[in-house]
């Protein structure tokens, strides 16, 4: 009964989450021991690294690559992303 009624939020809760998980930095950063391990916001830090040779054709491939993900997650979710917005901008 409660389900159906809190699904838009819980749509918008998975967006919100998954974004936030994805785009941790700190946290893979201090526990990955390996660079082979890295995450995508890790490896892109390191692309931008290098100040005197950056290859930018490189670093918008993986920026988009990186994207592609939250990007499927927000199509998936969008009925119930918008919902819940929506939800609470309505005046009863």
């Amino acid at each position: 009964m409660v389900l159906p009624n809190i699904k838009p939020a819980l749509g918008a809760l998975v967006i919100y989450m998954f974004t936030s998980m994805w785009n941790n930095f700190m946290w893979p950063l201090i526990i990955l021991g390996s660079e082979d391990k890295y995450t995508l916001p890790i490896a892109l830090a390191m692309l931008d690294g290098n100040p005197t040779n950056k290859n930018y054709a490189v670093i918008l491939l993986a920026t988009a690559v990186a994207t592609l993900p939250i990007l499927i997650i927000f199509l998936i979710f969008q009925k119930q992303f918008v919902a819940g917005v929506m939800g609470g901008a309505v005046k009863e």
